[in-house]
């Protein structure tokens, strides 16, 4: 992995081509980032991180149940639910140039203050209008804006900490995914406690709030990046000029390129892209389901997900370790990303329970609260260790950052969609099956070609290693020759 990554979006950066593997021994630590002077940075950037996703997760429990009292037909509430990681997505295409144009902290403040004005928004919908059409667009738009503002801040976020921790990349991406698991956790538990206490206003009014003064604060508390970015530290300076043509000159021409396999980027992206899709035909159906079936209200159901979210922070932070360790092995293996796709599709099992299975109301009831969490798992193997693959096998940062970010936005795009569509021809029951099918489809296609694909990987990096230990020691020699001959010289 290389040094300096001028952000998550760049298109092209040669010294991401660069064999280059990091400093093995260092450790994310308090004294590691006192050192560095990026604490505080760090901190906020963790904490922009739960709120974002508590944010996310507040309105999990009552949104497609008020819009439905609403007469919203199942296919908006299903594209509502969609329109905001498709906006995440969408913020994919001009975020390399607001990062230019503005810096990353201005980035992630000005994606905030979108993000929380939206969520302002959400809250004063209904008095906005009442038509079902209107209040459909109205929702699809708003939801798009919110999702938007999220990205912009998400690859802020994601570019500050290759900027700065490149050395420790997977512990930092451990401990943000548990910081998104904890407000995942939050969110819904709270969205749901008081949309039942205060009604539809007051979860969207309470959580606006924070991002507007995270808006305010966040670029005296992230000083410590914009200091490093203007001292002409890799990337983009905060007054907006841009520092890619110096990275690309390669930082060593005595090193070969980087050995890369495009076949494993997208059997990794496909995978993550399965694992999101069904998580999101969850978060639209499972409220409506569950009121309807076993008439359990918000709190219960927010309940549900807060448990999936402590697991997500959990397993979070056990796979960040796992990725980190595997990726630093001489020979990174696929294995625990594919334990995503299979612990996703057992999960689904549970989530109906499966069409003809004979279980009792009691016992779909224990299946159904056991499923969100191992979704939850699932996801994380999925996501942060199928990160740790792309960086192995992508040939730069931008490529991996790419694949990654399109995979598991575009999944969760299309989930709500996919999800509400299956509801309304086949039945709950059988939409959860679907994404069971998908996830065999997947590992069927993912365990045999990615295993032989990572192999081959591995034996293209040991192969480029002996070349480089080979030039790196003949460098060596041509420079003592040198040293020499400049003291025989008179």
């Amino acid at each position: 992995m290389p040094h300096s990554v001028a952000s998550a979006t760049h298109s092209s950066v040669a010294a991401s081509s660069i064999v280059d593997y990091h400093d093995d021994t260092a450790e994310l630590s308090i004294r590691y980032l006192r050192e560095r002077g990026l604490l505080w940075a760090l901190i906020t950037l963790f904490g922009s991180f739960f709120l974002a996703y508590i944010n996310v997760g507040t309105p999990i429990p009552f949104l497609a149940d008020a819009l439905k009292g609403k007469n919203v037909d199942s296919t908006s509430i299903g594209a509502a639910y969609a329109m905001h990681p498709m906006g995440i997505t969408v913020a994919q295409l001009f975020t390399h140039f607001l990062e230019r144009r503005y810096g990353t902290v201005r980035m992630h403040s000005g994606g905030f203050l979108l993000a929380g004005s939206c969520t302002l928004l959400m809250a004063f919908a209904f008095e906005i209008t009442t038509h079902p059409r209107y209040l459909a667009v109205f929702m699809i738009a708003v939801r798009f804006l919110q999702g938007l503002g999220e990205g912009i801040t998400d690859n802020a976020i994601i570019s500050m900490y290759q900027l700065n921790f490149d050395e420790v990349m997977g512990k930092v991406l451990g401990i943000s995914e548990g910081a998104i698991g904890l407000g995942l956790a939050v969110g819904p538990l709270l969205g749901g406690s008081l949309y039942h206490w205060g009604g539809y206003k007051l979860p969207l009014v309470v959580v606006s709030v924070p991002f507007f003064i995270v808006s305010a604060v966040g670029p005296f508390l992230m000083r410590d990046f914009k200091v490093r970015q203007d001292e002409g530290g890799e990337g983009c300076s905060s007054d907006g000029s841009d520092d890619e043509e110096d990275e690309l000159i390669p930082k060593s021409p005595t090193k070969v390129e980087k050995p890369s396999s495009n076949l494993l980027v997208g059997l990794v992206a496909l995978g993550i892209f399965s694992v999101n899709f069904g998580y999101g035909c969850v978060t639209p159906l499972f409220p409506i389901y569950l009121n309807d079936e076993f008439g359990w209200n918000e709190v219960i159901v927010g309940g549900i997900f807060a448990v999936g979210g402590v697991v997500y922070f959990i397993s979070g932070l056990y796979c960040g370790h796992l990725s980190d360790k595997n990726v630093k092995t001489p020979r990174p293996s696929i294995y625990p990303f594919l334990l995503g796709p299979l612990i996703s599709g057992l999960s689904y099992i549970a989530a109906g329970p499966f069409p003809g299975l004979p279980f009792s109301k009691t016992l779909q009831k224990v299946f159904i609260l056991s499923s969100v969490p191992f979704a939850a798992l699932g996801q994380a193997f999925a996501i942060i260790c199928g990160m740790g693959t792309l960086t192995v096998a992508a040939r730069t940062h931008s490529l991996a950052s790419s694949a990654f970010n399109a995979s598991l936005n575009l999944g969760l795009a299309l989930g709500p969609i996919g999800g509400t569509l299956l509801k309304d021809l086949v039945g709950f029951r059988w939409a959860m099956a679907a994404n069971l099918f998908l996830e065999i489809a997947v590992l069927a296609v993912a365990a045999p070609f990615g295993v032989s694909a990572m192999g081959k990987l591995n034996d293209a990096r040991e192969a480029a290693q002996l070349v480089n230990n080979d030039l790196a020691a003949a460098a060596r020699k041509r420079k003592r020759s040198e040293t020499v001959q400049e003291y025989v010289e008179p």
